[in-house]
């Protein structure tokens, strides 16, 4: 079985493209071993992407349904996929990386499009869910959050990156708020080098309550110019579960 190569351009794609940034990291405890985990997708027997970067589960309204950054659909420009719509042999399998055998396979892409291009604007809807037919069982079920996120508030991003071990039981990457960017959560995480991050891309981030607040998408320059680790929102994350479940 082959397995695609990540060019140094996609691997730059998947999070942190020119970010040079990195706040308070640690590796999690057990307890948060099946926040997130790495996407492995194939596209046939001799066509395989593994971690495709980070993804998890979130419930809504009684459903169930798998999330990750859209802008990982980048990689699959080589695999038949028309736009951001995939080929319908796609198989999605979210893998724990600390204990591979447990893994949950998620469903439909509900918002892809064969009409979307496949190019960097993605990252403007960073988001992409899917179908799951019931509750996971090997991975923790996230909560939207009850509040807005605020200036001040710290959050915590979950996941695992390339240059993570193989034991890897998520690690987490806290930073402050320091301005609310729509539909991006503006965070200071320090400065180093955010190669080590690399593959943390559709990871979720948490809130203190542990709530879902955002997802692992890309850096930006704030309004002062100074480069941030700009989390996606997840005001359309809401908006795409809605429909979902009104269309149910």
């Amino acid at each position: 079985m082959r397995s695609t190569k990540l060019t140094k351009l996609a691997v730059a794609v998947l999070l942190l493209a020119g970010a040079g940034a990195m706040g308070t990291v640690s590796a999690a405890t057990s307890a948060d071993l099946a926040i997130s985990g790495v996407n492995d997708v194939s596209f046939g027997p001799d066509n395989t992407i593994d971690h495709l970067g980070n993804g998890f589960v979130v419930q809504y309204k009684g459903r169930y349904f798998g999330v990750t950054a859209k802008h990982v659909l980048l990689m699959t420009k080589n695999t038949g996929a028309k736009g951001t719509e995939l080929p319908p042999q796609t198989q999605w399998v979210l893998r724990n990386k600390a204990a591979p055998a447990l893994t949950q396979t998620f469903g439909k892409a509900l918002n892809g499009s064969a009409n979307e291009a496949l190019d960097m604007k993605v990252l403007e809807t960073d988001t992409l869910v899917f179908a799951l037919d019931s509750a996971p069982k090997d991975f923790a079920v996230l909560q939207l959050a009850s509040k807005e996120v605020a200036v001040g508030d710290e959050l915590t991003a979950i996941g695992c990156s390339y240059n993570a071990p193989a034991d890897c039981h998520g690690e987490k990457l806290k930073g402050k708020v320091v301005e609310l960017k729509a539909p991006h959560l503006m965070v200071d995480i320090g400065k180093t080098d955010g190669r080590g991050f690399y593959g943390m891309s559709g990871a979720p981030v948490l809130n203190a309550s542990g709530e879902l607040v955002g997802i692992v998408s890309q850096s930006l320059p704030d309004s002062k110019g100074v480069e941030r680790m700009a989390h996606f929102g997840v005001s359309y994350l809401h908006q795409l579960l809605e429909q979902a479940v009104k269309q149910s």
